[in-house]
Order: structure tokens, then C-alpha cells, then sequence
């Protein structure tokens, strides 16, 4: 019978310390409502519509394309990290182009490392932006999106590996 526990009792610790070690492993991720982006003036914050979806919308209705910045907050802090990747959910509603980039920057406010992409035409489309370069914990993140008149930014995820 003590045999037989203690051989339960041992499984038992090793399925504990596999899924432990395991989750060491697994990525952070991060999920942010579009609505969290905002124009980095009053003159273009007229033209933003933040919906009870969580979106972010344009509603210019001359041809006016907002610059917006998506704010982050950085899960990992602690010394180097693999590069993270983000992903933003973007809806045009005409046949318009919008350009979304991800930055990192070094602890001195420049540039680390930067990713672009757009999405034209009409329906809905996830951007993904992987960065290249490691980044050090604490380091800030970015994102930025032209979002021209008709468009949203619906979501965006950020991804951190440890």
C-alpha cells in the first residue's frame, strides 16, 4: 500500500514540474479594445468615433487619413526578450490603404527596430508585424496606423515571448 502511494505521490510531482516547465515556455499574450487608439491631437480626435464594440473608427468624411498610436503595455520587464509580434485587426469599409507600424525603441527614445504593412481594398484584414531584433525588457513598444476615413481599427494583440 506505501508503495503504491508513494508511486502516485511521484507521478503526481513530475506532471506538476512537466506543467510548470512547460508554462515557462509559453508566450504573454496581450489584447487591447481599437478603442485604446487615439490621435495624437484635437484637431484629428474631432474626425475619431470609439464604438461600443471597442473599435475605432474615421469618420471624416472629406479624405482626411488620422495618424493614430496604440498604446502598449510591456508585459516582460525583466532583461533581453525575443522580438514580439503584434497583430491589428482593421476593417475599410471603402477602397482605401492603411498602413499600420510596429516600433520598438532603445532606452535612449530611438528607433530599436520597426515593421510596416498596409492593407488595401474594401472587408477586414489582421496586419500581423513581427519584430526581428531581441528587445530589453522595460524598452517601450508602439503602434501606429494611418486610418483613412470609413476605416477602424478593431483590436490589436501583442505577443511576448519570455
Amino acid at each position: 500500500m506505501n508503495r503504491t502511494k508513494a508511486i502516485i505521490a511521484l507521478t503526481a510531482s513530475l506532471m506538476s514540474t512537466v506543467a510548470l516547465s512547460n508554462s515557462a515556455y509559453a508566450s504573454q499574450q496581450k489584447s487591447y479594445p481599437g478603442s485604446t487608439c487615439d490621435a495624437p491631437n484635437g484637431t484629428q480626435a474631432a474626425y475619431l468615433s470609439k464604438t461600443d464594440q471597442g473599435s475605432v473608427l474615421n469618420t471624416s468624411a472629406s479624405n482626411t487619413i488620422l495618424f493614430l498610436n496604440c498604446s502598449i503595455v510591456r508585459e516582460n520587464v525583466n532583461s533581453s526578450q525575443p522580438a514580439p509580434s503584434a497583430y491589428i485587426r482593421i476593417k475599410n469599409t471603402q477602397n482605401v490603404k492603411t498602413t499600420c507600424w510596429f516600433e520598438a525603441f532603445d532606452s535612449n527614445g530611438g528607433y530599436h527596430d520597426i515593421k510596416s504593412d498596409n492593407f488595401t481594398g474594401v472587408g477586414t484584414k489582421t496586419i500581423v508585424l513581427n519584430l526581428s531584433k531581441l528587445t530589453r525588457g522595460g524598452d517601450p513598444y508602439q503602434i501606429q496606423c494611418s486610418l483613412p476615413p470609413g476605416s477602424s481599427i478593431l483590436q490589436y494583440l501583442i505577443v511576448e515571448r519570455p
